[in-house]
């Protein structure tokens, strides 16, 4: 078993902190330190990232390569380190387990973007191979510190999932994730019943804790792998550690570039925001403004133009309807006078007329009444002397009673006028 002094002085941020038997620790918690921790070529530390990832997924696994994906140490300034540990398990299984002392608000995107580059960089090449052939993925992330979801729980594991029909889709992807920050209650449990993943927490969380020590110590006595890991932590050479400072300065300055290029996107884009609240806002103002004056002078012109289209059709009906009235009235007066006086004319003329006719008709019958009273007492008393010409007065007064002139008589019977004008 293994005992200590617990003689630490106050934690620094990096450490190192000693750990007892004049042993100096770095701590753990630090993307750098970690990565130096389960990449490092002996049994030891291959057994503890073994152990680690078993522990976090929740069977046994054996990490059999480790795989390059950062630049080489003779490269240390290059802009994009990174300080997970990529590896692959005797079955061809892919893992990414990586540490995050401070994780950013984007952390769950950064996970799902990695888990899916782990997953389609698998080789898919070759006429015998499909879909089938593509491995299980596990993108592990531990973070140091902030809480990213709302529950009490400090691990969780995720899997495409349908909420609403409570299924799940059974693919080869799984993100796991650890939140250091949550395991307050479970170091205080009794560390015989903490599960694997909880030692490991736990190790992680209150390793330079020195109020925190017995139980570490404990658990480092009961989990061969963690005690492995403190092992490695604890042989690090002078020039290893001098570069895993170098690469966390490193790192540091870069994730400050970053923070800075973010904070400056960001500023941009609420910049913009504001910008583009305030420019509508004016321009809005503004187009009010000329839209008014030019609303006004195009309605002004519009408006005449409508009005004097208007007006006229308006005026024009109008003008009908009281010209119409009006000449009425005065065609009424103006025909009234003329009527009179050309009624006047024609009825005097077809008067003269019908009076004539009338007047003949009137005068034909009184005048053989009245002829014929007379001739009867003058032919009674002529009679007897004329008889002779009775043939022509009997011509005579047939003619004189067709209406023919006295004249034409008196030339076509022979008879005098007188005795004819007698008959």
């Amino acid at each position: 078993m293994m005992k200590e002094k617990f003689e630490n002085p106050a934690q620094y941020e990096w450490g190192s902190f000693p750990f007892g038997n004049g042993r100096s620790i770095p701590d753990i918690r630090y993307d750098p330190v970690f990565k130096a921790v389960f990449t490092k070529e002996t049994p030891k530390s291959r057994f503890a990232l073994s152990d680690l990832i078993s522990a976090l997924i929740g069977r046994a696994i054996t990490v059999d390569i480790i795989t390059a994906n950062e630049p080489p140490i003779d490269d240390s300034r290059q802009r994009c380190l990174r300080f997970d540990v990529a590896c692959k398990t005797g079955k061809g299984e892919l893992i990414n387990v990586e540490m995050s002392f401070n994780p950013k608000t984007s952390e769950q995107v950064r996970l799902e973007y990695h888990t899916a580059r782990l997953f389609v960089g698998q080789d898919l090449h070759g006429k015998d191979k499909t879909y089938n052939d593509l491995k299980e993925t596990y993108q592990i992330a531990i973070l140091a510190k902030e809480r990213f979801f709302p529950d009490e729980n400090f691990a969780h594991s995720f899997l495409y999932y349908d909420p609403d029909n409570r299924v799940s889709l059974g693919g080869r992807t799984r993100i796991i994730t650890v939140e250091l920050v949550k395991t307050g209650p479970v170091v205080d449990k009794p560390v015989e019943e903490m599960t694997n993943a909880e030692k490991w927490a736990v190790f992680f969380q209150y390793l330079t804790d020195e109020e925190k020590r017995g139980t570490i110590i404990e658990i480092i006595n009961q989990e061969e792998g963690i005690a492995m890991a403190l092992e490695t932590l604890g042989s690090f050479t002078q020039s290893e550690l001098e570069y895993i400072y170098e690469s966390g300065r490193i790192k540091a300055e870069l994730d400050y570039q970053t923070e800075m290029a973010e904070a400056r996107a960001e500023a941009r884009l609420e910049g913009r925001s504001i910008g583009l609240a305030e420019g509508r806002s004016e321009g809005l103002a503004e187009g009010r403004s000329i839209g008014l004056a030019e609303g006004r002078s195009e309605g002004l012109a519009e408006g005449r133009s409508e009005g004097l289209a208007e007006g006229r059709s308006e005026g024009l009906a109008e003008g009908r309807s009281e010209g119409l009235a009006e000449g009425r009235s005065e065609g009424l007066a103006e025909g009234r006078s003329e009527g009179l006086a050309e009624g006047r004319s024609e009825g005097l003329a077809e008067g003269r007329s019908e009076g004539l006719a009338e007047g003949r008709s009137i005068g034909l019958a009184e005048g053989r009444s009245e002829g014929l009273a007379e001739g009867r007492a003058e032919g009674l008393t002529q009679g007897l002397t004329q008889g002779l010409n009775k043939a022509s007065l009997d011509i005579a007064r047939n003619l004189k009673g067709m209406g023919l002139p006295i004249s034409q008589i008196a030339e076509g019977t022979g008879l005098s006028a007188e005795i004819i004008a007698q008959l």
